[in-house]
């Protein structure tokens, strides 16, 4: 029997109290500036995108939700240009370009966010002429 629990009896109080947990120390101080540390919220956001997109794949899925999931996909997709993209480009326009938490700059997420679009709309356009239709 813990000490506390004891306490509790003692009191009139039946209830057990659990006796506190020792935490083992962390081994290293974590760099809350590191570059590393952070993902990009945009690519982010890009890839749970692709996993919207991958779930068109899924056989276990219905043929109707599968296209459903297709055209969430391209729905996603055109907000994140809408909002996401603008906002970069607003960025770059009027000269507030700032380093995001993981490092890059707008003109770079920008160009990584076109590479990976291109890529994720390129298998999209697969899947539905390739494999849905």
């Amino acid at each position: 029997m813990t000490t506390e629990t004891a306490k509790n009896q003692t009191a009139g109080d039946d209830r057990s109290v659990p006796a506190p947990v020792d935490v083992p120390p962390v081994g290293e101080e974590i760099n809350l500036d590191a570059n590393e540390n952070y993902f990009n919220r945009e690519l982010s956001q890009l890839q749970f995108n692709y996993r919207v997109l991958k779930q068109a794949l899924d056989t276990t899925h219905p043929l109707i939700n599968r296209l459903i999931f297709c055209c969430i996909f391209s729905s996603n997709m055109d907000e994140f240009f809408e909002i996401r993209v603008a906002g970069l480009r607003q960025q770059m326009k009027y000269g507030r370009e700032t380093v995001g938490a993981d490092g890059m700059m707008p003109d770079q997420a920008l160009a990584e966010i076109s590479r990976v679009a291109h890529e994720y709309i390129r298998e999209q356009y697969d899947i539905l002429n390739n494999v849905l239709m």
